[in-house]
């Protein structure tokens, strides 16, 4: 009795061993697709919307301007960046960095690792520097968009030939613009361990010791906060009835505190 020949083995199939690294590379195919036209159009919003400040008389410039941060963020670097608004205030950088990512586009970090300027249109300009300088920008669809400003171990440096500024330094400034239900804003402030130059009274009892300051209200009528410049804008905010309602306020300088709820 002979017996029978087994059958000759197949082969494995080998597209289970391959299917896994295929979907990967059509992912990473499509997701460098996908960044690369948000890439550009975060390029064309900024250029959008430069064409409408510029409309409306505020001049922005940079000198280069870079997009990376593949494959997860959205990384803006502007050099040498400039606004100026119509009533004569403006913010110079030598750099401002900002950050995204990819799945919260409207929230963006900002930085600027070598300082900034601004100027008074009376007054002149006034250099900060510190250990950090750096804001938040949220919601940008929304009018006006939440923003956050925090300095740590700031320097106020006037220009040649400017006034002097109120603070010279502080260990920590804060502020914070919310918008709030039925029209209503927050806009808060704090200033720790600032060095300011004051006058009077408040200045006798100071002496050399910090000055702490803290803000925090509440503005109606937050839509009608608008114009061609911030003087205009708060014409027609007053105009239109806007008020504010201050719900903390309080000056700590040396022995002197003083404060209202």
């Amino acid at each position: 009795m002979s017996l029978h020949d087994r059958p000759t083995p197949r082969k494995p199939r080998r597209l289970g061993l391959y299917l896994p690294f295929l979907l990967l590379v059509v992912g990473v195919v499509g997701w460098t697709g996908f960044w690369i036209w948000a890439r550009s159009e975060a390029a064309t919003r900024m250029d959008a919307s430069v064409a409408v400040l510029k409309a409306a008389g505020y001049e922005v410039s940079w000198r280069e301007r870079s997009i990376g941060g593949y494959p997860f963020r959205m990384n803006v670097t502007l050099t040498e960046p400039r606004v100026r608004e119509p009533s004569g205030w403006a913010l110079v950088a030598p750099r401002l960095e900002g950050q995204a990512f990819m799945h919260a586009p409207d929230v963006w970090m900002l930085a600027a690792p070598e300082g900034l300027t601004f100027t008074r249109p009376v007054g002149g300009p006034v250099q900060v520097k510190g250990r950090i300088v750096r804001a938040s920008l949220s919601h940008l669809n929304r009018a006006p968009p939440d923003v956050s400003f925090e300095g740590l171990d700031l320097t106020f440096q006037p220009g040649v030939g400017a006034t002097p500024f109120a603070l010279q330094a502080a260990k920590r400034v804060e502020f914070h613009l919310r918008a709030g239900p039925n029209d209503e804003g927050l806009v808060s402030a704090r200033v720790d361990e600032g060095k300011a130059m004051l006058s009077g009274l408040l200045g006798q009892l100071a002496g050399d010791k910090p000055v702490s300051v803290v803000w925090t209200s509440t503005l109606s009528k937050l839509s009608e906060l608008r114009g061609s410049d911030w003087p205009d804008a708060v014409r027609s905010w007053t105009a239109a009835g806007g008020r504010i309602t201050v719900r903390e306020a309080g000056l700590t300088a040396g022995e002197a505190v003083v404060g209202a709820n």
